[in-house]
């Protein structure tokens, strides 16, 4: 059985059903005294997320997604395709002022944001800074995850202290969408919808990845989908569930996982009507209605399932 999730901004057809989420940034400066009077404050800008930035939240990837932030006095536009700064003047990975929020919103869109803030000292990173960028090594090459050409020169004093402040938002389908899936020769229709958009469930700047190997993430019902914030109704069933994550294919922004429910796994009560997956991002419930019958799906102790579910990211404009 194969249940897709496609891509944030992909197409809708009758063969998937379509899920992802969308991700934006915004980067922040203050230039400080010795005494850490402010002097100047950028407000927030808008920043770029590189292609290699998109590729930092796969898989592939390992350790943290952004650790360092960089400054430079580079003034070319900043571009999908920046691999490092243009003008390096220096790294951070000290802790600032204004990191470590995780704020999450309600209805009506349940976007949730992360900042991470890091601290350039006195006698560090000297000169006009007119770049600033976010990424996961202390060169910027290879590495850069986001990158901003600021509205106005910064000139940082050898004297005075600079904090980089970076904001991360995802931003998760709100929308059902419909599908049809066959399973086992039988033609269902399917509806995918977000699940526990809470602030208990949001992360700080994480790859895509399954959530955890733990058979409470994963779980079968036998009732209709809930709300966002909710999960599917009726008697839920866990089980011994084993994970594996896919291959990626390196610029697709595309995760698979391989679900393998064995026997006496995923047994609700009255059969399989919906399930509810979870990511590092946000979780998924899907519910499966036979176009015959309206019948759920039948699973007892005497039969497996596979599942391979699909997940995308992409940028939000």
């Amino acid at each position: 059985m194969t249940i897709l999730l496609p891509k944030y901004h992909g197409i809708e057809n009758n063969a998937r059903i379509h899920h992802g989420f969308g991700i934006s940034g915004e980067v922040r400066c203050k230039l400080y005294d010795l005494n850490l009077n402010l002097r100047y404050d950028t407000g927030w800008e808008h920043n770029l997320i590189t292609d290699r930035g998109l590729e930092l939240l796969s898989p592939l990837s390992s350790g943290a997604i952004a650790s360092y932030t960089y400054i430079g006095s580079g003034t070319s536009t900043p571009s999908f395709s920046d691999t490092q700064m243009q003008s390096f003047l220096g790294s951070s990975n000290v802790a600032g002022v204004g990191g470590g929020i995780i704020l999450t919103s309600v209805a009506p869109d349940y976007e949730y944001n992360t900042t991470l803030s890091r601290r350039f000292p006195a006698g560090v990173g000297t000169g006009s800074v007119n770049e600033v960028g976010l990424g996961y090594n202390s060169t910027s090459i290879n590495g850069l995850y986001a990158r901003q050409l600021l509205g106005s020169t910064i000139v940082k004093g050898a004297d005075q202290v600079l904090d980089v402040i970076w904001r991360q938002t995802y931003w998760p389908l709100i929308t059902d969408v419909l599908g049809v899936v066959t399973i086992g020769g039988i033609v269902y229709d399917t509806i995918s919808r977000g699940s526990q958009y809470t602030p208990g469930f949001a992360n700080s700047y994480n790859r895509v990845s399954e959530s955890s190997l733990f058979a409470t993430d994963w779980l079968a019902f036998d009732g209709d989908l809930g709300s966002l914030t909710g999960i599917p109704a009726g008697n839920q069933s866990s089980g011994t569930t084993f994970i594996e994550t896919l291959p990626y294919t390196p610029g697709s922004h595309l995760i698979h996982w391989k679900i393998d429910q064995p026997l006496g796994s995923w047994t609700p009560t009255l059969g399989i009507r919906s399930v509810r997956i979870r990511t590092s991002i946000r979780a998924v419930q899907i519910q499966f209605n036979a176009q015959a019958d309206d019948a759920r799906r039948p699973k007892d102790g005497t039969n497996i399932i596979d599942m391979t579910f699909e997940y995308s990211w992409d940028r939000r404009p």
